[in-house]
């Protein structure tokens, strides 16, 4: 056999590997099963949390439900033999457009101050949980980690004190923050916060923020056993997206005071998240272990240093498959890449393969055509599957079919501009060069993005130096190793990706681009190139036909699908909310001869921009059954102006949504039983037993329209109850849930009155 095809052999060996590995990256970083040797007792967390859920009931703010939870949360603290304090607050924001709820955070000493100036840290989680699920593992595990934590570190008196931070509100804006960053006289102790969240029910868990400066956040993160994961990219991404969690709210700019703070939060499962499928059955035992291990690493480490006033710095930073974390200087990512970049163009010159378009063109085109076409397979596939690329009931099928095209074209161009004249180092290091150039771009857009290419680009340096001294063999080994590094640091990264944002990461597989045209570069095939095309290109189409054939969803990976039964002044429907097209034995059930059909639109004449979207919506003859008034107790109209105060009654609702009738008929002011609240477009949601009995009062120019209120009640009624029982267990109510809805024009429902 000749060498030639021997190298065929190996790279068709090594592309598959690549792609396989690829396919199932995740497994690699799977949280490890509890230790019975740890401190932290996993099944003793759980089991406090079976017990603090009960009958696992949704319990969102100041309901019923929430109050039950709260009593057997105080019972299992005062049972580690804690003193816990409840605050009660009636909290407004300006977030997310206007949020009120009353409000009753949770929290206890696990390691208490010895004087009163003595500062500490807070191991946060939230109780609460969305109306549509019991919230097991969002924040149940957050719940569970931090007693358990407690129990840990009780009595230790080499310890600044802990404060265990449990708020309500979470779910509905972060309430139970805010009261307790601006309201609490606890808040002005704490300068450093571990938060513990999550937005599915497995996976291992992952620091995914952090403050800024970030040196002591990331000095706290665990430096042995199985790390979180951890990269200063996934934080500027976050920092970048709409998304809040309860830390937000002590790092606002406006915030009494700047902490250092760092976000856990485990990601895996998410079709169950803010469902019903967020139960105990569901949960991960291994990941709420894999969290405690993590929080209990930072806690520790905040807790057992008093904080410096000296700069603390920035900090790059990644994890190794979870298996440790490197950390540099932030300067020194810059310096790795300038480093590199001189080495490339210093070898290029002193081997005198600088010359040649094919090398130049070989990585930036593989790269772009590979990103290309991994977009483009997304968007086809999304085309021919109603439910859209998104596979959460396989999302190894999907992982797979994109780094499988990327691969195979990263190939195809590398194996066309790689060129025959035998030079492996040239085109090394004309890649090498670019990856350079792609980390400083990346530095100038987004410093985090530098995490991608330092490691491997550190290792590829001593390839350059090789290549300088025209150790030609040592310098393709180097950089063989480069690769590897670069795999090893990059590795879950487009997984992760795909699970957060579907379809919508598909760049992100264009990562493997890089590994695949570096490979054709070192294992060169000449003419050999059918054997490794072919096969490459088999299991790829394999793996799209996995994504075609499998199922989207499954029971064990739902689909969300929420019912409301509407009540408004253009008549009553029934709607029907999720990413797509409801099945039609849903569409059919429930349905009177007298009742219209759904339709793709927004028959309810809402003003209130939640119900202004168009949804399967079809006329109903029942009524949903909410009891609600609305009595004027003043209206004073001047010239300019106009005041009202309206009490609303409404024995039955859950939450209430008040909203100003059009954009440029905004109020001047509002308030909601004395609290005052700025006025938005998206108007004041209100959540809990508060909207059973409120005073409104309204400022607004005179001759205006007062706008509209949205009047929910959790649940349905037994005349729409055939068309739940028709739902598919592959699909399940989100968010807010099934509900019934009463829409009321306020100029109506006050010249209704007697």
């Amino acid at each position: 056999m000749t060498q030639t095809a021997r190298n065929s052999i190996i790279l068709t060996l090594a592309l598959g590997v690549l792609t396989i590995v690829c396919t199932f990256s995740l497994w690699f970083v799977s949280p490890p099963s509890p230790d019975p040797d740890h401190p932290f007792n996993t099944d003793a967390a759980v089991a406090r949390l079976t017990r603090i859920l009960g009958d696992e009931r949704p319990h969102s703010v100041d309901t019923d439900a929430n109050d039950a939870v709260r009593e057997r949360l105080l019972t299992e603290i005062r049972s580690l033999g804690f003193d816990p304090i409840v605050r009660d607050d009636f909290r407004c924001t300006a977030h997310f457009g206007g949020i009120c709820a009353r409000v009753q955070n949770v929290m206890f000493w696990a390691v208490p101050p010895t004087d009163d100036t003595a500062q500490g840290v807070a191991l946060m989680s939230h109780y609460d949980s969305v109306p549509a699920g019991p919230g097991a593992g969002d924040d149940g595990a957050g719940v569970a980690v931090g007693l358990e934590i407690a129990r840990i570190i009780k009595g230790r008196d080499d310890m600044r004190p802990v404060l265990v931070l449990i708020t309500d509100g979470e779910e509905i804006g972060l309430l139970g923050a805010e009261s307790f960053v601006y309201s609490d006289p606890l808040a002005a102790r704490i300068d450093s916060v571990v938060n513990v969240e999550a937005r599915g029910v497995r996976g291992p868990i992952s620091m995914f923020q952090t403050s800024s400066p970030n040196g002591n956040d990331v000095a706290a993160l665990a430096k042995s056993g199985r790390t979180a994961l951890a990269n200063t990219l996934s934080s500027d991404i976050y920092d970048a997206m709409p998304n809040d969690t309860d830390l937000s709210r002590f790092l606002d700019n406006d915030a009494p005071r700047q902490i250092d703070g760092t976000n856990f939060a485990f990601i895996l499962g998410d079709s169950f998240y803010h469902t019903p499928g967020d139960n105990l059955t569901n949960l991960d035992r291994s990941t709420v272990f894999h969290s405690g291990v993590n929080a209990l690493a930072s806690v520790e480490s905040f807790a057992s240093r008093p904080m410096s006033s000296a700069p603390e710095g920035t900090r790059l930073y990644f994890d190794v498959l979870t298996r440790g974390v490197i950390s540099v200087p932030a300067w020194s990512g810059l310096a790795i890449i300038l480093l590199s970049g001189l080495l490339s163009v210093a070898g290029l010159v002193r081997t005198g393969t600088w010359r040649g378009w094919r090398g130049w063109a070989l990585l930036p085109a593989a790269v772009i055509a590979a990103g290309l076409g991994a977009v483009a397979l997304s968007v086809a596939l999304g085309a021919v599957k109603s439910s859209g690329a998104y596979s959460p009931a396989h999302p190894w099928a999907l992982r797979g079919a994109l780094s499988a095209i990327a691969i195979l074209i990263a190939t195809v161009i590398a194996m066309i501009l790689r060129g025959r004249d035998g030079d492996q180092v040239g085109p090394l290091l004309k890649s090498w060069l670019w990856l350079s150039v792609l980390g400083g771009v990346g530095w100038i857009l987004f410093p985090g993005s530098v995490t991608i290419f330092i490691a491997a680009l550190f290792v590829a340096s001593a390839a350059m130096v090789a290549a300088l001294l025209k150790k030609n063999r040592l310098a393709i080994n180097i950089s063989i190793l480069a690769m590897f590094v670069f795999g090893l640091v990059n590795l879950p990264m487009p997984g992760f990706a795909l699970a957060a944002l579907g379809g919508m990461a598909a760049p992100f597989a264009a990562l493997w681009a890089i590994p695949a045209a570096l490979l054709v570069i070192v294992i060169p095939t000449e003419k050999k190139r059918g054997l490794p095309l072919v096969s490459l290109g088999g299991l790829t189409a394999a793996l799209i036909l996995a994504v075609l054939i499998l199922p989207t969803y499954t029971e064990n990976a739902p689909r969300g699908l929420t019912i409301r039964h509407i009540a408004s002044g253009a008549g009553n429907f029934v709607q029907l909310s999720g990413r797509a097209e409801p099945p039609q034995v849903m569409m059919e059930s429930g349905r009177s001869s007298s009742d219209g059909p759904y339709t793709y639109s927004n028959l309810l004449e809402a003003t209130i921009p939640a119900f202004t979207r168009d949804r399967w919506t079809r006329p109903t003859t029942t009524t949903p059954d909410i009891l609600a008034r609305v009595e004027v107790i003043s209206d004073t109209v001047s010239t300019e102006s106009r005041s009202l105060r309206l009490r609303l009654i409404a024995p039955t609702a859950d939450r209430l949504h008040l909203a100003p009738a059009l954009a440029d008929a905004m109020w001047t002011t509002l308030s909601v039983n004395g609290e005052s609240v700025v006025p938005s477009r998206w108007g004041l949601r209100i959540a809990g037993r508060t909207t059973r009995d409120m005073t409104i009062d309204i400022t607004l120019d005179a001759n205006q329209p007062l706008g509209q209120i949205a009047i929910t009640r959790f649940g349905l009624g037994e005349d729409i109850a055939p068309i739940a029982a028709a739902r598919p267990d592959w699909m399940m109510p989100r968010q807010e849930g099934d509900a019934r809805v009463l829409l009321l024009d306020l100029d109506a429902a006050i010249s209704a009155q007697p």
